[in-house]
């Protein structure tokens, strides 16, 4: 005997579409209308702004910049997602001063 708890009430599509697979689909999720171009041009155009800067501007969290930013390849602290050599050199001195 098979029981099942319908904790979704009679209205779930998977439910009356007979769908029980847990793989995702296109289109699950919130749709983002987001512009990572926007974003990149914005940040190439000025370097100086900050994450939070950067969400008031595009009316978003701050850790959706953070995100995105990461998924573009782009950082704006410093993080290992883009050294200079200064930032190498620098780096190297203070952990080999450290031991």
């Amino acid at each position: 005997m098979e029981y099942h708890l319908n904790i979704y009430g009679s209205d779930n599509t998977a439910e009356k579409e007979g769908d029980t697979s847990l793989k995702d689909k296109p289109g699950r999720g919130r749709p983002s209308d987001f512009d990572d171009q926007a974003l990149l041009a914005a940040v190439e155009e000025n370097e100086s702004l900050t994450t939070r800067m950067l969400a008031e501007d595009f009316n978003v969290n701050q850790s959706t910049v953070v995100r995105r930013l990461k998924k573009l390849g782009k950082s704006l602290d410093g993080s290992p997602y883009e050294f200079s050599d200064n930032n190498r050199a620098d780096r190297f001195r203070i952990f080999t001063e450290i031991l």
